[in-house]
């Protein structure tokens, strides 16, 4: 079985990992993209505008006025259920409309606060939509840089971490490149490991990603 990345000495990541400071080959890393998809989280499926307009209809208040209407209609109010119907059917109209306009503006906003940071690929460093990278890639950190994968650190200058969003301790942690010796369940112990989503406070950095969207995992 594979020791944990953090118990890994530099040679050892990269013979695991298949990669050097080199980084990936353009080649190959098109291959690991292939294999283990874009370094994303799942995302849930939007509904139809069809189904958000039928969905408008299970609310309470309308379910109630859809019987006043049969209400009506039994009672020969014809006139009345034509009325009630339309203030539904407007209302779902608009509904559709407003929930359909959010999820766009939703999307939008996904595509702004995209990521990117910079990789080595075939011994060039390069800018790269962080949701291309795929375990093996080596890359380029600093201060203010949001992490994008899981990464094992291979070399730090100052390199300080807010991992707060993982642990909830609101303190900078220090980071290094030393392989720990023994195994450790504390994330906040894990001192060469960056793990996506936190930020980087201070100094800068190179490491190894080892794990991407799907494929995350706290090694």
């Amino acid at each position: 079985m594979q020791k944990a990345f953090y118990l890994q000495k530099k040679e050892e990541i990269f013979e695991s990992l298949g990669t050097s400071l080199s980084g990936l080959s353009t080649k190959e890393a098109a291959a690991r993209l292939e294999k283990y998809g874009q370094n994303v989280l799942p995302k849930k499926k939007k509904d139809s505008i069809i189904k958000i307009f039928f969905m408008e209809f299970m609310d309470p208040l309308v379910l109630l006025l859809l019987v006043a209407i049969i209400a009506s209609i039994i009672a020969g109010e014809f006139v009345d259920a034509a009325v009630i119907f339309g203030i539904i059917l407007v209302d779902a109209i608009l509904g559709t409309y407003q929930e359909n306009k959010a999820n766009k503006t939703a999307d939008s906003l996904e595509n702004l606060v995209r990521v990117n940071t910079r990789v080595v690929r075939d011994g060039q460093e390069l800018p790269l939509d962080a949701e291309l990278l795929v375990p093996g890639d080596i890359i380029c950190l600093e201060s203010g840089d949001k992490v994008p994968a899981d990464l094992r650190l291979i070399e730090t200058h100052n390199f300080t971490v807010d991992e707060s969003i993982l642990t909830g301790e609101s303190v900078q942690v220090a980071k290094t490149v030393t392989a720990l010796t023994k195994e450790s369940s504390a994330l906040s112990e894990r001192t060469n490991v960056a793990y996506s989503g936190t930020t980087v406070v201070s100094g800068r950095a190179k490491a190894v990603v080892f794990a991407t969207g799907l494929s995350t995992e706290l090694g």
